[in-house]
């Protein structure tokens, strides 16, 4: 049974606090194209690459539930990892584009 993006996103607060839960990588997550899509695989490898996994999905959740000034923290998420060699413009759009669907499919 497939799992809803909306119910585990609203869950892992939760879970990252309490630490009962084992986000696997973003490699076994990739197994899963059903259940996890290539944006939220991009943003697990983004923010375990940057050592901030946890916080990561603390904003995802905040995003979901409605607080759109958080696509800010993503923005510059990518501009770091990018080191600033990326064009804002392009990909402050393609941001929104992608988490917009994101929060469609939750």
């Amino acid at each position: 049974m497939p799992i809803e993006l909306g119910a585990f996103a609203a869950s892992v607060p939760n879970f990252n606090r309490e630490h009962r839960f084992y986000i696997a990588t973003d490699a076994a997550l990739a197994k899963h194209p059903k259940i996890f899509s290539e944006f939220f695989v991009n943003l697990v490898r983004t923010g375990e690459a940057g050592g901030h996994l946890a916080q990561t999905l603390d904003q995802l959740a905040t995003y979901l539930g409605g607080k759109a000034a958080v696509e800010q923290w993503f923005f510059g998420q990518v501009m770091k990892r990018l080191q600033g060699r990326g064009n804002p413009q392009v990909i402050r759009k393609a941001l929104g584009e992608q988490l917009e669907r994101l929060k469609r499919e939750a």
